[in-house]
């Protein structure tokens, strides 16, 4: 002989909206809302309605003339919403992550755009110092040739 809690899946019919559930919570939830709700996966209501505060005692299955497994589906309902939590923490952190390597990959490259102009900056100046002898070498060697060129001139 089976236990009065043990049921089959054969013996569970629909909800009848008795509220014997409801009188018998320990918790003082209301079983049958929660039961709607996360039957249809409705997980913003289920917290509204307190689900994590069910201490899953099984009064409710215990009482309830049509057989349903309300607690069992509590537990189902509270490993939903733990596994979508984690996976909105775990794309939280991953967008975090992203937005940090993003800015991080920006500023190196302003970085590396700064450098490349002060390269530049530098390189401008060096070619300009150069120019800027040479044409004082031109100059200086004009001098040279002038003054070679008079003192090999006799004077007059």
């Amino acid at each position: 002989m089976l236990p009065d809690n043990a049921r089959s899946a054969a013996d569970i019919r629909p909800c009848i909206r008795c509220g014997e559930c409801a009188r018998v919570c320990p918790s003082k939830l209301l079983p049958q809302q929660l039961y709607w709700f996360a039957g249809s996966h409705d997980h913003d209501n289920l917290l509204r309605h307190n689900l994590f505060d069910c201490i899953e005692c099984g009064c409710c299955d215990y009482v309830c003339p049509s057989n349903i497994r309300l607690a069992q589906h509590f537990r189902f309902a509270k490993a939903e919403i733990a596994v979508r939590d984690a996976d909105r923490a775990r794309a939280r952190l991953a967008r975090e992550r992203y937005e940090s390597r993003r800015l991080r990959l920006a500023t190196e490259q302003e970085r590396r755009a700064e450098r490349l102009a002060e390269k530049k900056r530098q390189a401008a100046a060096a070619a300009d110092i150069h120019a800027r002898r040479k044409v004082i070498d031109e100059v200086m060697q004009r001098v040279e040739a002038r003054e070679s060129s008079e003192s090999d001139s006799p004077a007059s």
